[in-house]
């Protein structure tokens, strides 16, 4: 299932851009030539926030 691969990466990085609560569409900023993806590593290296678990589903 080598078509899963994408879908994968963009979980993840969406998940982690919550983390930092940040906006899961900031991942497309890597579509940008050069220096998206440069703005987009920067983002993600940014420590979790306690604010992020707003985006975490609660066990109801």
């Amino acid at each position: 299932m080598s078509g899963a691969g994408p879908f994968d990466k963009l979980a993840a990085t969406w998940r982690r851009l919550h983390d930092a609560n940040l906006a899961g569409p900031f991942f497309f900023l890597a579509f940008i030539p050069v220096v998206g993806s440069w703005i987009l590593l920067v983002l993600l290296l940014q420590g979790s926030k306690p604010e992020g678990a707003r985006f975490d589903a609660h066990a109801a």
